[in-house]
């Protein structure tokens, strides 16, 4: 079984699943993902320090990678940069099936990236209005314009062909009630069983 973190930063989430003494998930490996170099090492230095201590029998694998770029899911060069092993181990461990993907993303738009983001804008569509709906100058599908909600839109994709799964995002509380969201959380209503707010 695996959890996955798309966008774990310093690693908070993934530290209180380490610390969670069930012998029942001795099985679970966690997986991390991180763009940020400087949160990527600080969550290797604080999960390190639990994992001297013994407090956690998990496997746990951290990535420095764009999880939402293109590059995530194609076959990368093994002379593209020093991070390509990383970028490869992360599409390795991340494929279907996926059961429970949780996270806390950003609610900004990362612009250092420098990997296309085609196929999550892409997807990201699913959120929106239909195009016949669509009028000019309609301003309400900005707020789309957000990382929170790609990543949510990633994790959905990961789980698509899970028959049980469960997605666990921290989003903008607008979410819940805002007309920009009216799509994305009819879209999800039609994805899933059960929703949690």
């Amino acid at each position: 079984s695996k959890i996955i973190e798309p966008c774990m930063g310093t690693g908070s989430i993934i530290e209180e699943l380490l610390k969670l003494n069930n012998c029942d998930e001795n099985n679970t490996t966690l997986i991390g993902m991180e763009i940020l170099p400087a949160p990527y090492a600080l969550s290797h230095y604080r999960i390190s320090e639990l994992l001297k201590k013994e407090l956690s029998e998990k496997k746990i694998n951290i990535y420095l990678t764009d999880t939402l770029s293109d590059d995530f899911d194609s076959d990368l060069g093994s002379d593209e940069n020093v991070f390509s092993e990383d970028k490869n181990d992360a599409k390795n461990i991340c494929k279907k099936p996926i059961h429970v993907v949780i996270g806390n993303p950003p609610s900004t738009i990362v612009t250092n990236t420098h990997s296309p983001r085609e196929k999550i804008n892409k997807l990201l569509d699913d959120f929106r209005p239909p195009k016949e709906h669509i009028k000019n100058r309609q301003n309400i599908q900005k707020a789309l314009n957000n990382d929170s909600f790609r990543f949510l839109r990633w994790a959905v994709e990961k789980i698509s062909d899970s028959e049980h799964a469960i997605v666990s995002m921290i989003l903008p509380g607008s979410f819940s009630n805002s007309i920009s969201y009216k799509y994305a959380r009819k879209w999800l209503l039609e994805k899933f069983d059960n929703i949690y707010v």
